[in-house]
């Protein structure tokens, strides 16, 4: 589940264009199993995206077989958000 969490957070780093955000809510099912040492691929999809909240769904996969189902909700920091809380 957390390179699920990493890979929704990842995606709207670096396709959104999003300096900073938080996880505001995530989801997450397993399908089926994968054994270690399988190559999981993950796959993460924009469902709705606003000023501030982004909503994206993604799916992990192992050998072309779904492994686990997530979305998520991920809210963009405001600009001045970080110097806001630096001493």
């Amino acid at each position: 589940m957390k390179f699920a969490e990493f890979s929704l957070f990842a995606f709207a780093l670096a396709r959104l264009g999003i300096e900073r955000a938080s996880t505001l809510s995530f989801f997450a099912e397993f399908m089926e199993s994968a054994s270690e040492g399988d190559l999981i691929e993950a796959e993460t999809n924009v469902a709705k995206s606003g000023e501030f909240l982004t909503l994206l769904s993604g799916v992990l996969c192992c050998k072309g077989r779904r492994v686990l189902v997530y979305s998520g909700l991920i809210k963009r920091a405001e600009a001045g958000a970080a110097k806001k809380n630096e001493v």
